[in-house]
């Protein structure tokens, strides 16, 4: 990932590519519907809770970028 203050100021802004980029390196690479729904339901969710709390709604909304 290659970002630069200049265009993420915010922590928000950030988080938000963080779940673009984990959508490129890892939900494009799953096999089933199964496997992308447990991941974009629960994995990213638990994840944005745990370490972005404060940025977690922002960076959960659709389209993703």
């Amino acid at each position: 990932m290659q970002s630069t203050i200049d265009k993420f100021e915010t922590t928000k802004d950030f988080v938000r590519l963080w779940r673009h980029e984990m959508h490129k390196v890892v939900y494009d690479r799953l096999m089933t519907a199964e496997d992308r729904n447990i991941f974009e339901e629960e994995i990213i969710p638990e994840a944005l809770k745990k370490d972005f709390s404060e940025s977690a709604e922002f960076a959960m909304m659709n389209p993703i970028l």
